[in-house]
């Protein structure tokens, strides 16, 4: 008999046999390799007026010249997602000043 929430030996095995072939054929993405392309773009426009930065689709044709063969939708998803976690950065960097009363 096995107890309650304990796995036999056999059972253990298969999960981990199971678990290493799915990273073993995990598939690369379209996006990898030019993630850091992308950053460094967003970082870049930071400092830019806002007028003046990058559009998802700008930024699109420009990773199409180095190269890449995906589609604009997954740039421009992968490019709202970096901003906004650029966002957050930003804001975590600020400390609130708490004035105490005298």
């Amino acid at each position: 008999m096995v107890a309650a929430g304990k796995l036999q030996r056999n059972t253990q095995m298969a999960i981990l046999i199971y678990k290493n072939e799915v990273a073993e054929n995990a598939k690369k993405t379209v996006m990898e390799g030019y993630e850091e392309d992308i950053i460094d773009i967003l970082v870049q426009d930071q400092r830019e007026e806002k007028k003046q930065r990058r559009t998802a689709k700008v930024i699109f044709k420009e990773l199409k010249k180095l190269g890449y063969q995906g589609s604009y939708r997954t740039v421009r998803g992968y490019v709202r997602k970096a901003k906004e976690e650029l966002r957050l950065q930003a804001r975590e960097q600020f400390a609130k000043l708490e004035h105490f009363p005298r």
